[in-house]
């Protein structure tokens, strides 16, 4: 059984203005539809296939394939980690070296510039506002 269906757009907005039972009627076509074109993917239907699905497999593929790499890449990072570690360094401060190093010089400098400045404000505030503010 096919059924088509053609409603220009503007019907469809008249459509969504009008009262109550029009809209059911609505429900109920779209409805009849969905389980139509259901019954459509279950068969397969040729008109419903994709006419690349090489390169999608291709995509598909590399995705994985790159989501893997970088599992393996995170898990040589935490050997990495713990190895340093097992030496005796403080892994906190080799990330946050990380992380700096990451960073522009002219950032780095401004947030070093920023946290000597509130460090002083703090240092020349009086105790008891201070102690208000915590």
């Amino acid at each position: 059984m096919t059924v088509w269906v053609r409603a220009p757009k503007q019907c469809m907005v008249q459509a969504m203005n009008k009262p109550p039972r029009c809209r059911l009627l609505k429900t109920l076509v779209i409805s009849f539809l969905c389980s139509n074109f259901h019954d459509l993917i279950q068969q397969q239907a040729p008109c419903l296939t994709s006419p690349f699905p090489a390169e999608i497999r291709s995509f598909v593929e590399r995705i994985v394939n790159r989501d893997t790499e970088m599992q393996e890449l995170s898990e040589q990072k935490k050997e990495v980690f713990s190895e340093a570690k097992g030496e005796g360094f403080d892994v906190k401060i080799l990330k946050k070296i990380s992380k700096l190093r990451k960073q522009e010089q002219d950032e780095r400098d401004e947030r070093e510039n920023l946290l000597d400045l509130y460090m002083r404000a703090m240092e020349t505030a009086p105790p008891d506002k201070a102690a208000k503010a915590a």
